[in-house]
């Protein structure tokens, strides 16, 4: 059986044991970790901010960003983000801290 170039099977980069490699930035506000994730991680982090503002949190432990056109553009706003110690303040849940990047 040949392969094509065009049939392959590009399986997701694995970038720990939580997460896969992808558009998709988050901010893990519990390791204070930006990551670009596939989207199935992302789906995961929205679903766990919609639980935490269901329960009234203080803050979440996961803060799902943006979609990026490609995976290179979402790892060139990681690097900006985190040069700028961003982070933390995405995580509080009032609604006059959140606001979007």
């Amino acid at each position: 059986m040949d392969l094509r170039a065009e049939d392959e099977v590009v399986l997701p980069t694995r970038i720990s044991e939580e997460y896969n490699s992808g558009a998709y930035l988050i901010y893990n506000c519990q390791n204070q970790l930006w990551v670009c994730v596939a989207e199935e991680n992302y789906q995961e982090c929205e679903a766990e901010r919609i639980k935490d503002i269901a329960h009234a949190r203080a803050r979440s432990g996961c803060a799902p960003l943006k979609k990026f056109v490609t995976d290179k553009s979402c790892f060139e706003r990681q690097l900006y983000l985190i040069s700028q110690n961003y982070g933390n303040r995405i995580c509080v849940l009032d609604e006059w801290r959140q606001k979007e990047i």
